[in-house]
This record gives structure tokens, sequence and C-alpha cells, in this order.
């Protein structure tokens, strides 16, 4: 998973050009978003972009959450409470003179009682995240037609379902009351400063997670990014899509080594419109690069054929490689290099390379 998430993260380009037409077949078992057909608008577009953010946003925001977990911050507070019989905690003396008067049967003695409590404004300002997220995912479910067995209504019921789950743990069930009112009242802003303030004046015991959450905050309120491409993780891509990012991995590194051979930077290439066409083209003082992506060997040099056949007077084998370099000098002389990468991480045996 981390060498796939670092392949994307580096041929985003590409990879975005790629899938832009939808048709692959990777993707035809796993429906996404229907965006850009007659019957959609800028409006549905909108509402696509906030359910990617949003799960986005909650990927990240349940990381924060495992780590508020494992230490959360509290407060010690005095609760009355009226006791009879035995007393066990310190008596309220001035209620107590009061009660004496009265007479009541039974008679009970008012008390102070010190407990711990988890209403402190970072927690309810980490509530108020997981109620936000919550609300934004409803709001965007609720106003897209998302197909019931897409990649993207997979998570979000999963997403949900999770939260659901988080926002029952006591901790963040006590602060949804205060939560409320911050939404009612509009008051983010006042609870993130002073959250803020308790964290840089040292009442927060574990204040990393905390300063997370609210840093993620701010910068949202103040409409700052708050994630990089290469963190963004596409739904619909499985290990059934690795060999193909391999390849186009490959393509991007071996552009990447020639540019840096020649002195010479070019500009990424839109994969489903270089038909007939190199993907990159380097033009140097001694002679023309041009490098080919999933092009026969026939379509780039008709005298250079391959001639695959099966034994005992078999069919041709029919192959095409993934990169083919070709280079022209001034003189008119050509070269070429034929690179087929494949990619050896299997689940089970490649029979349908194995012939090559």
């Amino acid at each position: 998973p981390a060498a796939r998430n670092a392949a994307i993260a580096s041929t985003l380009p590409l990879l975005g050009t790629y899938f832009s037409s939808g048709a692959q077949i990777q993707l035809s078992a796993r429906e996404s978003v229907a965006i850009g057909s007659d019957d959609s608008s800028d409006d549905d577009l909108a509402v696509a972009l906030r359910l990617r953010v949003g799960l986005a946003g909650a990927k990240r925001l349940r990381e924060y959450l495992r780590h508020v977990l494992r230490r959360p911050n509290f407060r010690y507070r005095l609760v009355p409470l009226d006791v009879v019989g035995v007393v066990t905690g310190q008596i309220d003396a001035e209620k107590y003179v009061r009660r004496i008067a009265t007479r009541e049967v039974p008679f009970s003695y008012p008390t102070l009682t010190i407990e711990r409590g988890a209403l402190t404004p970072e927690n309810v300002l980490t509530t108020y995240a997981l109620t936000w997220i919550e609300r934004e995912l409803r709001f965007v479910t609720s106003h897209l037609a998302l197909p019931a067995k897409g990649a993207e209504r997979r998570e979000v019921n999963e997403v949900l379902s999770d939260l659901r789950r988080i926002q029952a743990v006591p901790m963040f069930a006590i602060c949804a009351p205060a939560v409320r009112e911050v939404f009612r009242r509009r008051s983010e802003g006042s609870l993130i400063a002073s959250v803020e303030r308790r964290l840089s004046g040292g009442h927060v015991a574990d204040p990393r997670a905390y300063r997370e959450v609210t840093a993620w905050l701010r910068r949202c309120l103040e409409r700052m990014p708050v994630a990089e491409p290469g963190e963004i993780e596409w739904d619909f891509y499985d290990d059934r899509f690795d060999t193909k990012l391999f390849e186009i991995w490959c393509l991007s590194k071996l552009a990447d080594a020639i540019s840096s051979a020649v002195g010479l930077e070019v500009s990424p290439p839109n994969l489903l419109r270089i038909a007939g066409k190199p993907a990159y083209r380097w033009a140097t003082a001694v002679g023309v690069l041009e490098l080919f992506f999933q092009r026969s060997l026939s379509t780039v040099d008709p005298d250079r054929a391959p001639q695959w056949r099966r034994p005992e007077g078999g069919g041709a084998l029919h192959g095409v490689p993934d990169l083919v370099v070709r280079g022209k000098t001034l003189g008119d002389v050509q070269t070429l290099a034929i690179i087929d990468p494949k990619l050896r991480q299997r689940s089970s045996v490649p029979t349908e390379e194995l012939y090559k």
C-alpha cells in the first residue's frame, strides 16, 4: 500500500488523464459519480466535489479522534448531591443550615462531590468537527445520485456508520448539546480561539491531538487548503490496477530520466490524446528522441515488425510493448529501445504474459 500511494502521488498528472474518460476496464464494474452527462449541472459537480472533500476530511478526522481517545482531556468540578444516610462527601454548609429548619423527612444531607468531567472546550471542538463531517456527508448524499454499488456510496455508508459509533462514546455524547449551541449561534471562531488559549496556556495534558484538530478547523474556516493531492485516496482504485499503475509509473520515471539526461523539460501528456503520436518528444542539437506508450512496434517502425509465432506452425503472437524510445540523429540514423515493464508481485501466475 505504501508503494502504491507513492506511485499515485508521483504520477498524478498522468493518472488523471488516463482515467478521465471513465471507460477503462478497471472502472466498468465499479460505478462512480456520473458528472458531465447531458442531464448534469454545475451544481452536481459542486456537490460531488463536496463529497470528495468530505470523505477526505473524514479519513483525516478519524486519525485525530484515535489520538484524542487514547488520552482525552478532562477537568474536575464540584457537583451538588443530596445524600440520605451515611455522608461520604463534603457537606454544603450553607444548604445544610437552611435544610435543618425545614425538617424534611427523610432528611438528606446536601454534599459537594468532585467529579471528572469531559465537557471542556477542546472536547466540544472535537465533537463539533465530528458532527460537522457527519452533517456534510448526509447533505451531499441527499443531493447527489450515488450509484447503489458505487465506490463512493460504499465508503459513505462505512464512514457514517463509523462516525455514529464514535458519537455514541460518552465523552462525545456529553458534548453534543454544547455543539448544537455552537451550530445555532455560528460561534465556531470563538470556540477555536478559546481552545487555542487553553492549548497555549498549558491547560491540556496531551495537547498534540487537540492542536491538530484545532489547526485543521482553523484552516478550514480561513478557506486554506488542508490536504495535498497525493494524500487523497482514489476510491475506485485497488490492486486490480497495480499492473497498469506500474506501467504508467515506469513511463513517468523514464521520461524524467531522459529529460534530466538531455537537459530539456517537457509537459506530461494527455494519455487519451496520444493515438498515433509519441507521448513525449525531445528535440536536441544532435537529433530527436521520442517516447511512445503502448504502441505496437510496427506502427513505430514498419521495418521492424516482430515475428513472434507459436511453435509447430501456429499463428502469430500479438504483443504491444509498453514503452518504445525512438532516437533519430540528424543523419536520419534510427535506434529503438523496447521496454516492457512487468509487475511480478502477483497473487496468481501471470499466464497472459508467460509466452513473452
